[in-house]
């Protein structure tokens, strides 16, 4: 099912011949270089994770018990994946939202880690629309590196191209080159 191949990038974890790894779900369209995201990362040897909020929450918000694996970076650590999946075949999670659910219960007891926040710009759910979740959070269309597609909105076929404003137009567009390249 869709859900349980989402659990695939809880993986991100393991993949420690790597200093930092960057999960991106497939709905997302990138606007702008994610490459400072890991390079910050990389600069500072204590942070563990890399987080965006969900919807049009703050960073702030990111950073404790609401953040979204849509836009999701790590230090990748064998203990840490253990203990993960230690925590799944445990029963004690709540899985009802996939992995988002799966990550959000184990990962909430871990708060006095360090984590850098990302805003809302570097995870921009359309279902909000693009402009009204940028003027919500008070940023610029400059601020704007990854459109994250929710619900009826996702990209493909029927609605490239379309959208509510045109920042949701311009991913569309991006999100269809790029969909077009890898073809």
């Amino acid at each position: 099912s869709y859900r349980n191949q989402t659990y695939a990038k809880l993986h991100i974890w393991a993949l420690t011949d790597y200093d930092v790894a960057l999960s991106l779900d497939t709905d997302v369209a990138v606007m702008r270089s994610l490459d400072g995201v890991l390079d910050r990362m990389a600069a500072d040897q204590t942070l563990r994770e890399a987080r965006s909020p969900q919807g049009c929450l703050g960073a702030r918000d990111a950073t404790h018990r609401f953040f979204n694996t849509g836009v999701w970076a790590a230090r990748p650590d064998a203990a840490v994946h253990a203990a993960f999946m230690r925590y799944l075949r445990s029963g004690h999670s709540r899985c009802y939202g996939g992995d988002q659910s799966a990550a959000l219960g184990f990962f909430a007891g871990r708060r006095a880690w360090p984590v850098l926040p990302l805003h809302v710009g570097y995870n921009l759910k359309v279902d909000q629309g693009v402009r009204n979740c940028l003027d919500k959070v008070g940023l610029g269309h400059d601020e704007l590196f990854v459109v994250h597609w929710a619900g009826p909105h996702k990209p493909g076929g029927r609605r490239n191209g379309h959208g509510r404003d045109e920042l949701e137009r311009k991913a569309h567009s991006a999100d269809a080159a790029a969909y077009e390249g890898a073809q």
